[in-house]
Parts: C-alpha cells; sequence; structure tokens
C-alpha cells in the first residue's frame, strides 16, 4: 500500500469537528478528533504551541491530533483566543463574520480559561470519557497544560514535549522572547518578573496535586528551548518526590522529528498506565 493510501485509509477512520464556542464573551476554536464507531474514550487536551497564529491548529495542523485518535483517545485542542483559522459558514456556503470578538492570545493568562472550558463542554458529549482525563503539550503548550493541570486535579496524566519551564530563564537562550512577552503578556511592561513566574512550571508546580504523573521529553540539541530547562524541571519533580519520568533523545532538536516512533511508544506508553 502507498504512503499516500495509507493516509487517507487513516483520515478516513476518524471523526473530525471544528468547534466554535465562547469564553467570557470571547469567541474561541477547537478541534475535536476520535476514531469512528468510538464508545466512551479517554480524553486528551491537546495544548499547541506557537503564539497567535504560529503552529495554530488549522487545516494542516490538526494532523498532529491524528496519532491520538489512531491510538483509540478522543483529543481535543483549542486555538486559544486571538487565533481565528476557521471560518464560520452560513447555510448558503458564505463566510459569516464572527458573532463576537475572538480576544488576544494572552501566552499562558486568561487563555488558559480556554482549555478549561473544554472539560465542560466535554461533560455531556456521548464519545468522552469525563473521568479519564490526560494533558498534552508541546514547547508553548508545556506551560499551558502545567497551568491546566493547577486548575484540574482529576486529571490524571500529563506529558510534554520540547516545553518552556521557566519564561524569564528562556529569554537567556532567545532574547527576542522579550518582545512577543511584551506584545502578549498584559501589564509585562511593569510587572515582567511575576508575570512569567506565575507562568512557569517550574513554579506552578507547586500548585499541581502531588500524585500526577508527568512524563517530560526533549532533545538535548534543542535550539528553540535549552535543554537545562527540562533538566531542572526534572530536578524540581525529583526534590518534592512526584511521580515522573524524563526522556532526554540525544541530537533531538525542538521537535523531534527523527524521533517520532519513540516519541509515540513513550507517550501512549504513559497514557495508557494512567488513564
Amino acid at each position: 500500500m502507498s504512503s499516500k493510501n495509507n493516509y487517507v485509509d487513516i483520515v478516513s477512520a476518524v471523526h473530525c469537528e471544528v468547534w466554535h464556542y465562547l469564553v467570557d464573551g470571547i469567541q474561541v476554536e477547537a478541534v475535536l478528533m476520535y476514531p469512528k464507531q468510538a464508545d466512551k474514550l479517554p480524553v486528551v487536551l491537546y495544548h499547541r504551541g506557537g503564539n497567535r497564529a504560529l503552529s495554530a491548529m488549522n487545516f494542516s495542523g490538526v494532523a498532529r491530533l491524528l496519532h491520538f485518535a489512531r491510538h483509540g483517545y478522543l483529543v481535543i485542542a483549542s486555538n486559544y483566543r486571538g487565533t481565528d483559522s476557521w471560518p464560520l459558514y452560513k447555510t448558503d456556503g458564505s463566510v459569516e463574520v464572527a458573532a463576537q470578538p475572538i480576544g488576544q492570545d494572552e501566552y499562558g493568562g486568561q487563555d488558559v480559561d480556554d482549555v478549561v472550558a473544554l472539560l465542560q463542554l466535554l461533560k455531556d458529549y456521548p464519545q468522552a470519557d469525563s473521568r479519564r482525563i490526560g494533558l498534552y503539550g508541546v514547547s508553548r503548550g508545556g506551560m499551558m497544560a502545567f497551568q491546566v493541570a493547577s486548575r484540574l486535579p482529576q486529571v490524571k496524566a500529563l506529558v510534554v514535549k520540547s516545553g518552556v519551564y521557566d519564561l524569564a530563564g528562556q529569554l537567556l537562550k532567545r532574547p527576542r522572547m522579550d518582545q512577543t512577552y511584551r506584545e502578549l503578556i498584559p501589564g509585562y511592561s511593569t510587572g515582567a518578573k511575576q508575570l512569567l513566574d506565575q507562568r512557569s512550571p517550574r513554579y506552578v508546580i507547586n500548585k499541581i496535586k502531588t500524585d500526577l504523573p508527568i512524563l517530560l521529553l526533549h532533545g538535548d540539541q534543542d535550539d528553540r528551548v535549552d535543554v537545562q530547562q527540562v533538566l531542572q524541571m526534572a530536578d524540581v519533580l525529583k526534590l518534592q518526590n512526584r511521580p515522573h519520568k524524563l526522556e532526554v533523545f540525544e541530537g533531538g532538536d525542538h521537535f523531534l522529528r527523527s524521533f517520532n516512533h519513540q516519541l509515540d511508544q513513550q507517550t501512549f506508553d504513559w497514557l495508557k498506565l494512567y488513564l
């Protein structure tokens, strides 16, 4: 079978929906996916990386969710406020202007509410088993996932790939992130350190239940988030005697594309163990 035909088979085996939902009067987008002919499934809240339109969960981005659906999960990813990737269509096929403002990405501020709100929306969704919830975060999404875990004690597992764990420390590796913070984080110009620490997993961890199993995945050649960040985060987890596992991929960059098989095995073994 050709890779093209195989991809068609994979896509045809999943159900996908785009949601437009309101959070604090702001219209937010999310993409939901699960295998067809499914009954109740464990839920994975997927936290994308990037900011604004960068790495948005758009038409091409939804392919990132396929792995989870193929492994038997209902996966849903918020695009976070401020991102407008999926137009609303009228019954005649024309595009409808958003009925509500789409807001602004706050890089771990009020946009965390956009993820938390999904759980309530899934409460009565037929295929969602809301008793089994896992979190998965990529890059900036790791920061989001830790904050969500601090607000949802029912979460049973957390997986972070190439995560940012100390936003202030990130400036040492990528000074240009200061401009991103300045553009997105309300109040940054007058309260930078406090606002960055409020978002940083190395500090947010103190608000998370102590028995949450956490899997950290990172490449030692990551040129966007230094590997020292994940090593220091693992030290914090060890010091607090929290259940966790650290996997550092030798030669791996930020995207870890050369390690897809190992990433899938680590991720789904972890989720299967705890969900």
